[in-house]
């Protein structure tokens, strides 16, 4: 992600880059474990851009696309629960199949389950500061309007805490969650533009 100058001077200046993630997270406690990664992306990418780094996170493996919903990292949030429902879809496409052959779609759908999770544990905090980043620039030094941009999606985390735990044994979860997701995100994005 290219920087203009003004992206440029906060991250390359450790106390107000601290001061805007707290504008803009509202925690402090969120100030410190985001401000890591964003110094690792911005001198990854040799202080010029912001290169994709990895720095894990436990929320984003297990709640990923609800925990990048709930930091409305929207983008990064409708891939990645898009990917897991075409995923289910071509799982869907197979009820045809015979045991074995549903045994070793069942395996792989795990496979890749764990692989889009993995993933999510790596970089989730790299794309919410890419958002971040993102929110800054289109800030362009307003303060309120950052913090505006920052807050988090009150929505996701009701949706996240009581919602998925009463949907998941039924199995409704994996097939309704990618879709509320993206229709939500989409609402959102309308509502505020």
């Amino acid at each position: 992600m290219q920087l203009d100058d003004y992206t440029k001077s906060v991250l390359s200046d450790e106390k107000l880059l601290r001061s805007k993630l707290l504008i803009y997270f509202k925690k402090p406690e969120a100030v410190e474990y985001y401000a890591k990664t964003a110094i690792l992306a911005f001198n990854a990418g040799e202080q010029k851009e912001l290169k994709k780094v990895r720095d894990w996170s436990w929320w984003g493996f297990f709640y990923g696309g609800i925990f990048l919903w709930y930091r409305k990292s929207s983008e990064a949030c409708i891939f990645f629960t898009s990917s897991l429902f075409f995923g289910f879809l071509f799982a869907l496409s197979t009820a045809n199949a015979n045991a074995r052959e549903q045994l070793v779609l069942f395996v792989f759908g795990i496979c890749v389950s764990l692989l889009i999770a993995n993933h999510l544990g790596k970089y989730s905090k790299f794309y919410i500061i890419e958002e971040f980043i993102y929110n800054l620039k289109r800030s362009n030094g307003d303060d309120a309007l950052l913090a505006t941009y920052g807050e988090t999606n009150t929505f996701a985390l009701i949706f996240g805490v009581i919602v998925s735990p009463v949907l998941i044994p039924g199995g409704i979860f994996l097939l309704s969650f990618p879709f509320l997701v993206i229709l939500s995100v989409i609402i959102q994005r309308l509502a505020t533009s």
